[in-house]
């Protein structure tokens, strides 16, 4: 839905690897309707609405004033909460829907849909009535909370602070800097930046402001962020199926890699941007938006205002009309390739992009939907490796394909590559799509003053670890080594010690992260409320979560307690382990996604392969950088 923003219930445990995949948990809705003159105003000068004082507007709801005073903003309206039925937020959701003129006939020609499919309104409003469990309306000014889903585990503590949080943060961005502006009238690439900014800054606000309130530092509330965002990516490409999650998988490629951008990777950037230059730099992001989603996957790119690349749209050929142009950006060009191509593959492929331009096109005689698309970009370098991705990800392998969607044909010239699908003799027009003008657009940097974002320490150092020539992998920060598993590769992270994904079984992955909070039961159960919580938002009642009896096991590592969930109907298990680290004042945690008893027997040698690095986690001198921080009494090294 083009007036739809979506936001994200966020726990406080990161490492929910699946979990928070699955786990949409607010929404704001724009509508059409017009700004006010002074917000209006606002957009045009760059400064804020004319803004009251809190306790100057009547009917705010109770934690308003917190969100005001963290944001260094007033709001200017009053605004209401309510908690409704199911029926009702679903009622309020169907209102809201405005489908995005042309958008389905993009995904069916670029192949993210089948060409035969139906895609209905009703079944959109359906899952997102599932999903969600909060939303904003910019029409009635009104925050709505769904009541829970019969069965539903209770929500862990303080899941409901942060939900209304993140929603009271939308109200105050509609305040001074509208949410209609992400209505305007700009290409798809375009408005999912601005979403995700939006979202990101919500993400944030609410964060610091339930760290507030609960004594945790900023530093924690940016840790939480960050390795949060990258876990929920990660879960949405190792969980999404038609047996795990049959409404959530019935979405293609491409929703689900917008999902994740604006929930994800907009939580990344801001998170960023505010430990950079706090909520008045937030401010300013939200006065001078990112323009691509190239921007807020790389804000390096947004900081230097690298822009993309001015092409124009592709002229039909002779017998075929104009259904859609415009531009589809890196977020969705990865999401193109991942539709057969594995993520770590995907991605680096997607980067590099300068810009591109596409024309959907119809057939005037047959109705059928065709696509020109003319990409450019950094380098030759990497439109090579494009072009190589591209022709592996949309070759016709076996006939049904391209007896659906008609011949692919491309070509690379330097930095260019060109692609058409569906038009017979589409060879002929290549070397026009690789002769439109690329220009540059005047660079400008939009952030007075900022050269560069921080970056958060836990977002050091994206490559994974290197094996020994022993194929044992040291990891410093946990204080063990382990072995990965035949048929597994160690995966790029942004937050995790450590993440293996297997070669050839989609979304069976391990993964390892600690954490400095004590192992202890509370947090050990409380782990588990999340866990069960939000793995379950993701399943409808055919494919309900089957949880079994937390045990304890013995590890290399030593004892920990297990707690394991199937999917009724599929062969999806996930067990997660959480084990004490540094005489039970931090503790470690590993997650295990299988879906076959061979990928489960990987993933217990891997597992079976840990061992503790001398001294790592010793009460006295340790030497692990996690027990050190655990132990701060702990005496100095000597000599």
């Amino acid at each position: 839905h083009r007036n739809v923003i979506e936001g994200r219930h966020r726990t406080p445990f990161a490492f929910a690897l699946a979990a928070g995949a699955l786990a949409a948990a607010s929404l704001v809705a724009t509508g059409c309707a017009g700004r006010s003159p002074a917000a209006a105003a606002s957009r045009r000068t760059g400064e804020p609405a004319s803004a009251v004082a809190v306790s100057g507007v009547g009917g705010l709801p109770e934690g308003a004033a917190d969100v005001a005073a963290l944001r260094g903003l007033s709001y200017t309206r009053p605004l209401t909460l309510e908690h409704v039925t199911r029926a009702r937020f679903k009622k309020v959701l169907a209102s809201l829907a405005s489908p995005e003129t042309g958008r389905v006939d993009v995904m069916k020609a670029f192949g993210f849909v089948a060409m035969d499919a139906v895609v209905s309104d009703a079944a959109d409003v359906r899952l997102q009535a599932e999903q969600l469990v909060a939303l904003y309306d910019f029409h009635s000014r009104s925050v709505y909370v769904r009541e829970p889903l019969p069965g539903a585990p209770p929500a862990p503590k303080g899941a409901d602070d942060l939900t209304i949080a993140h929603e009271l943060t939308h109200a105050l961005q509609d305040d001074h800097y509208p949410l209609t502006i992400i209505e305007e009238p700009v290409d798809s690439d375009e408005r999912l930046a601005r979403r995700a900014v939006y979202e990101g800054d919500a993400i944030v606000t609410s964060a610091l402001v339930v760290a507030k309130r609960t004594g945790k530092s900023q530093d924690d509330a940016y840790d939480d962020v960050t390795t949060e965002a990258a876990a929920g990516a990660v879960a949405r490409n190792a969980f999404v199926d038609r047996h795990a999650a049959p409404l959530l998988a019935r979405t293609s490629t491409l929703v689900r890699a917008e999902l994740s951008f604006v929930y994800d990777a907009g939580a990344s950037f801001m998170a960023r941007v505010y430990e950079t230059g706090g909520p008045r730099l937030a401010n300013g992001v939200l006065r001078t938006l990112p323009t691509t989603t190239e921007q807020v996957l790389h804000p390096e790119k947004y900081v230097a205002g690298e822009a993309a690349l001015e092409m124009g749209s592709p002229a039909p050929p002779p017998g075929f009309e104009v259904v859609r142009s415009g531009r589809l950006g890196e977020l969705a060009t990865s999401a193109l390739l991942r539709q057969t191509l594995p993520l770590e593959v995907a991605i680096p492929a997607a980067r590099g992009w300068g810009g591109d331009a596409y024309s959907v096109v119809r057939d005037s005689s047959t109705g059928r939907l065709a696509v020109l698309w003319a990409t450019a970009w950094d380098d030759a370098g990497a439109a090579a490796r494009f072009a190589d991705a591209l022709g592996r990800a949309t070759a016709c392998v076996t006939p049904a394909p391209c007896d659906q969607l008609g011949p692919v044909f491309q070509a690379r010239v330097g930095a260019r590559v060109a692609w058409v699908r569906g038009i017979e003799g589409g060879d002929a027009l290549l070397a026009g799509l690789n002769a439109i003008e690329a220009r540059p657009p005047a660079r400008k940097a939009p952030l007075k003053g900022i050269t560069a974002f921080a970056v958060h320490e836990r977002t050091k150092g994206n490559a994974p670890p290197v094996a020994a020539s022993d194929g044992r992998i040291t990891l410093a920060s946990a204080g063990i080594r382990c072995r990965v598993p035949k048929g597994f590769h160690a995966a790029p992270t942004r937050s995790l010690d450590l993440m293996i994904n297997a070669d050839h079984e989609q979304g069976v992955a391990g993964s390892l992260a600690t954490y400095e909070e004590p192992y202890d039961e509370e947090h050990v159960a409380q782990l588990r409320a999340y866990f069960a919580s939000a793995f379950s938002a993701g399943f409808d009642a055919e494919s309900r979560l089957l949880p079994e009896p937390p045990r304890e096991i013995a590890t290399p590592l030593g004892k920990g307690t297990e707690h394991r969930w199937g999917v009724a109907g599929t062969t999806v298990r996930l067990s997660v382990l959480a084990l004490p680290r540094c005489d039970g004042l931090a503790m470690m945690f590993v997650a295990r996604v299988t879906r076959s008893p061979s990928s489960r027997a990987a993933l217990d040698e891997w597992l079976a392969s840990f061992e503790d690095i001398p001294g790592a986690s010793s009460a006295t001198n340790p030497t692990s950088a996690l027990c050190k921080k655990s132990h701060p009494a702990a005496p100095a090294t000597s000599d």
